[in-house]
Formats: structure tokens, C-alpha cells, sequence
């Protein structure tokens, strides 16, 4: 029998039950589209990551505390208490090397205006921080050193505090509370669209923040940035040499502080990124691994059922190959067919996320051919078994049958 032959009767037989081979073709459309729209939002996710690091431009450096204490071991980023304002302040005057420091010290607030009120997070930090982190704005002006050394009340705010908050009206020049203190707003960020938290934070000079809404003399989160004409290792060098000098630590003591570049947090988040995008998809393929049983299965109840008709096939001649690649291209059509199924909701699903749920989702066609060729593998793999046993039947006793 030619496969053409094989893919007519193959066709056949499953038109003869649409129902029972659609739904057993479920579990490979929704194992595929699963895969393909996990790995979309992994790979979402990685961009993300990707693209916010390219806005900061590429001479960003992060400092964190580390561990105190003699001999205490290089710990990772906020294990310790070991880095204070002090210590940016110095660098700031007195590191060549840095060109701008921004320290990030949070919290959580109601602010009011008028009478609307909802909670944002609020960010004390130094002028710097447009500088440093590439801030743009689409109203108004960032606070300056002038603001910051009289601790002025002056507060930026994100687009989306702006549209609901303000109810999208001119922002300059008005006045919102935060913990009951008033501050007047003097600009507007530009929307950082995706899932940009900056959309929804308030930021204030670092001063302020201390005096009126949460004195704290530790820092924890710090971006700088090098001055022109040095290199990003000669800014961590410099650090290193003042922070040392300024902690007491004594030649052979490790760092109690830590510092990373860009690449290395860029390498660091794409290798989680990447594990975790692994991991979603593996989960998803468990679901395309139930689908192949389900073919399975109904293959092994359709050689019980068409027996008697192996038995005949077998009489007027049929070989043991030619029933057994009978049966094996019926497994395969269920599964090509659900596999292209499948990447079709996988898509549908990807765009619904993308345009109704704000999330950024990256669909490769290479995620879309491995999923549709491991449906047809499936197909292959769990249609052996059933293939191999109908070919098997002996012919009289399939005549037998009833």
C-alpha cells in the first residue's frame, strides 16, 4: 500500500468519528499552545529586562550593601547594613570618576489630591536621578540641587498617576499630599509603557523624604554613573578605593559592599529569565505528553474495534507493514492536527495577553516549528504501540472477532 493510499483510509476512518477525534486531539492543542505561549512570555519577559537596561545606557553602575563584620564572607545584593548617605555623599564630592550617584530610598503612601486619594509608591533620591537612569519627561522638570539642599516640597510623578489621579489634566503647578504633607508637583515622567513601575511612582528630593516622610540613614539601592573619559572599570575602582578607605577595612579584608555593571546584572536576569522560561514550557509540555497518551489510548481502542476489518485486510493480502503504517499515519494526522491547532491558540492566547492584558510577549518561529514538530513526534511515538500490535493480530483469529 502507497502512503497515499494509507492517508486516505487514515482520513476515512477518523471522519467516521469527528467527536472522539477531536477531543482526543485536545490534549495536543492545548499542550502546544500552552508551550508557545509560555515560552512567548518568558521571552517577553527577557526583552523587558533587555530593553530597560539599554534606556539606562551603558555606563551604569549598581551598589548594595554587603556583609559586616571581620571576615564576613561577599554577600549579595541588601544583606547588610554596611553602606550609609554619608557614604554617597562622599563619593559624590570626592570620587572623580563618578559622574552622577542616585540613591533609592521607598516606601508606600497614600497621596491625596483634592479629594481623590490612592496608593503609590514614593522614591526619595538625589537630582542625579534623571541623569543616571535616563529620565525623560513630558512635563515640567526634574527636582535640582538647589531643591535638594533646602528640602524643598517638590515632587515628579509617572504618566499613570498623572491620567488617574489628576484624571489626565496639566499636572504642573498643582499640589497632592503625601502622609499629609503637601507637595507641589514641578513635572511629569514620560510613560514608560509594559509594566514600567516608574509609570506609578512619585519621587522626591531625598532631603525631603528624610525630613517628612521616613528617616532612614542606610541605603540600599544605589545607581551611579561614570564621568566622561573613564572607563566603567576605573568608576568601580575608584569606588572601591574611597568606600575601603571609608569603612576602615584593612588590606585582605573583603569588600563589604557590592557592585555590578550592567552586563553583569543583564547576565544574571537572562539566566533566570531563561530558567524560568524553561521551566514554564516544561510544564506546558506535560500537558502535549498527555495528549500523546490520549492518542494512544483511543488507537488501542480503535484496533479492538476494527479487528474483524484487520483480519479481512490481512486475507486479501495486506502485509504487516502496510496495516501498521495504517494505523501509524492515523496517529499522525491526530497529532499534525492538533499541533497545528495548537499553534494557532497558542498565538490567539499570546496576542489576547499582549493587547488586553498589557504584558509584552515575544512569539519566535522557532518556538512554533520545535512545538509542532514535537506534536508530530508524539504522534510517532504513541502511535507505535498501537500500530505494532493491530499489525501483529493474527488473521483468522481476527475473523473471528465480533
Amino acid at each position: 500500500m502507497n502512503p497515499i493510499e494509507a492517508l486516505r483510509i487514515a482520513l476515512s476512518a477518523l471522519g467516521a468519528n469527528k467527536l472522539r477525534s477531536a477531543l482526543t486531539t485536545l490534549g495536543v492543542i492545548i499542550g502546544v499552545g500552552a508551550v508557545i505561549a509560555m515560552t512567548a512570555l518568558g521571552q517577553g519577559a527577557a526583552k523587558d529586562v533587555e530593553d530597560r537596561l539599554k534606556a539606562l545606557g551603558s555606563n551604569v553602575l549598581f551598589l548594595s550593601p554587603g556583609q559586616s563584620g571581620p571576615g564576613a564572607m561577599r554577600g549579595g545584593f541588601g544583606t547588610g547594613n554596611t553602606l550609609y548617605m554619608t557614604d554617597l555623599e562622599g563619593i559624590r564630592r570626592h570620587v572623580k570618576e563618578v559622574g552622577g550617584v542616585a540613591p533609592e530610598q521607598g516606601t508606600g503612601q497614600q497621596v491625596k489630591y483634592g479629594n481623590q486619594s490612592s496608593n503609590y509608591r514614593i522614591i526619595g533620591t538625589y537630582s542625579d536621578y534623571a541623569y543616571v537612569r535616563n529620565v525623560t519627561l513630558k512635563e515640567g522638570r526634574f527636582f535640582n540641587r538647589l531643591d535638594e539642599q533646602a528640602s524643598r516640597r517638590v515632587a515628579v510623578i509617572g504618566a499613570s498617576i498623572q491620567d488617574d489621579l489628576l484624571e489626565g489634566k496639566p499636572a504642573v503647578g498643582e499640589r497632592i499630599k503625601i502622609k499629609g504633607v503637601p507637595f507641589d508637583i514641578i513635572g511629569v515622567l514620560a510613560p514608560v509603557g509594559g509594566q514600567g513601575r516608574m509609570d506609578e511612582q512619585v519621587f522626591i528630593p531625598l532631603s525631603a523624604f528624610i525630613q517628612r516622610i521616613e528617616y532612614r540613614r542606610n541605603a540600599w539601592s544605589v545607581s551611579l554613573s561614570g564621568a566622561e573619559g573613564y572607563s566603567m572599570e576605573q568608576v568601580q575602582e575608584g569606588i572601591r578605593r574611597y568606600l575601603r578607605r571609608a569603612h576602615d577595612l584593612r588590606p585582605g579584608d573583603p569588600d563589604d559592599f557590592n557592585m555590578a555593571t550592567q552586563s553583569d546584572i543583564a547576565s544574571t536576569l537572562n539566566e533566570t529569565t531563561r530558567t524560568f522560561t524553561n521551566l514554564l514550557a516544561g510544564i506546558a509540555a506535560i500537558s502535549l505528553i498527555v495528549g500523546g497518551i490520549g492518542i494512544m489510548n483511543i488507537m488501542l481502542v480503535t484496533v479492538t474495534e476494527r479487528t474483524r476489518e484487520i483480519g479481512i485486510r490481512k486475507a486479501l493480502g495486506a502485509r504487516r507493514r502496510d496495516i501498521q503504517l495504517q494505523f501509524l499515519i492515523e496517529s499522525c494526522v491526530l497529532s499534525i492536527l492538533g499541533g497545528l491547532l495548537g499553534v494557532a491558540l497558542g498565538l490567539g492566547v499570546s496576542h489576547f495577553l499582549e493587547t488586553k492584558m498589557e504584558m509584552t510577549m515575544v512569539v519566535t518561529a522557532s518556538s512554533m516549528l520545535l512545538s509542532f514538530c514535537c506534536a508530530a513526534a508524539i504522534g510517532i511515538f504513541f502511535g507505535l504501540y498501537p500500530a505494532s500490535r493491530a499489525a501483529a493480530l493474527d488473521p483468522i483469529q481476527a475473523l473471528r472477532y465480533e
